[in-house]
């Protein structure tokens, strides 16, 4: 598998990315002033409707940084044994565990590599403040699924386990201070070929946002 990168051409705006229901909702139900903003209607919790906030963060069209990198994401979270040690802090016994993935440390490797390249090159450069990520996941299509037809990878690995994996490395190439600056994201996995930012072998498109104007 090669591990290399790909210059993106910048996607504009990250509410056109996101598939799921906008924040602007027409009609169907009564303005919410800012006052009432939170606060939830009473009447039947089964049938009540929460409003909204009708301004969604106000996100630079143009993505601070934006890379692809080709590899097996690996996911990050699901532990093994493999033995026992001592605590620094209490003295006591405790179990040793690592990663049970060992696709891990590779793919934290080269997305960390490709972003630290990129910020060499002059192509992305730190964020500062609050951050957008959206990452799409190309896995590996089974050669017994169809090849006429899109499938979906609604199977393991754990999308949220590939963000944490992918978010650790986006933090040890110093993009960002830690993912604590992700307010928003929307990630997804799909097959290659069969999505708009899939991928033609397994990898990643990686695309982090910045508010307009606002640094904190």
């Amino acid at each position: 598998m090669r591990a290399s990168l790909v210059r993106l051409e910048p996607r504009r705006g990250p509410a056109g990315l996101c598939s799921g229901p906008s924040l602007r909702q027409e009609g169907g139900g009564a303005r919410v002033g800012r006052a009432h903003l939170g606060r939830v209607p009473r009447g039947d919790p089964m049938t009540t409707t929460i409003p909204v906030q009708t301004g969604a963060y106000d996100w630079d069209p143009v993505p601070a940084l934006a890379i692809a990198v080709y590899g097996t994401a690996g996911p990050q979270g699901s532990k093994s044994p493999v033995g026992w040690g001592r605590s620094r802090k209490t003295g006591k016994n405790i179990p040793l565990m690592k990663e049970s993935s060992a696709k891990v440390k590779p793919w934290r490797d080269k997305v960390s590599a490709a972003i630290t390249a990129a910020i060499l090159r002059g192509d992305a450069k730190p964020l500062h403040g609050a951050v957008y990520a959206e990452i799409t996941f190309t896995m590996a299509k089974p050669g017994s699924r169809p090849k006429r037809r899109r499938t979906y990878p609604a199977v393991s690995p754990d999308i949220d386990k590939l963000e944490r994996a992918t978010y650790d490395a986006i933090t040890t190439a110093k993009a960002w201070e830690d993912d604590g600056r992700v307010i928003e994201n929307h990630n997804r996995k799909v097959y290659p070929g069969e999505h708009p930012d899939a991928l033609d072998q397994p990898g990643a498109v990686i695309r982090l946002y910045t508010l307009t104007g606002a640094v904190s």
